[in-house]
């Protein structure tokens, strides 16, 4: 009698279910199960729309200058080297002063922040060279109380 109840309600289950799981795919098969509303990031690609394309920070020691080229290799603490090639858009300062490629020299401290190209090369978006000034000194240690701010708010709403 068990088995008559349990065999039934398998086959009313089939039942039911079978339509349903037949519709999904053809649905999947013919179009996505749901349409994204568009928006102007959709219509509109931006090369630098995507999280991969945001400007990069780097700092080290300048190792190497190629003066014809508007490139200069970089060896960060760890040990680590990288080649960076300078545009006419990139934004250079030494001592918070605006300043020019050939004011760069080798063994002086730069930090700034780069592009990675599709085909791998290193854009620098902006370049300071020099110690840090004591407004980006002061900037830096604006930010890092504030991310604490708003670090013990968090937990205190918990």
């Amino acid at each position: 009698m068990k088995t008559k109840i349990l065999t039934g309600a398998l086959a009313l289950a089939l039942a039911v279910v079978a339509p349903y799981s037949s519709q999904a795919k053809k649905r999947e098969a013919t179009q996505p199960m749901y349409s994204p509303a568009p928006s102007h990031a959709m219509t509109s690609p931006s090369p630098l729309a995507s999280k991969a394309q945001r400007p990069l920070p780097f700092h080290g020691r300048i190792s190497v200058i190629d003066a014809h080229g508007k490139k200069f290799a970089l060896v960060s603490r760890a040990g680590t080297g990288r080649t960076f090639v300078i545009t006419d858009q990139t934004l250079i300062s030494k001592l918070g002063n605006r300043a020019k490629f050939s004011d760069l020299a080798k063994g002086e401290e730069i930090r700034g922040s780069y592009w990675k190209r599709p085909d791998g090369t290193l854009e620098v978006k902006t370049l300071r060279v020099g110690p840090p000034t004591v407004a980006e000194k002061q900037a830096k240690e604006h930010l890092k109380t504030r991310v604490k701010e708003k670090a013990a708010e968090k937990k205190s709403q918990y």
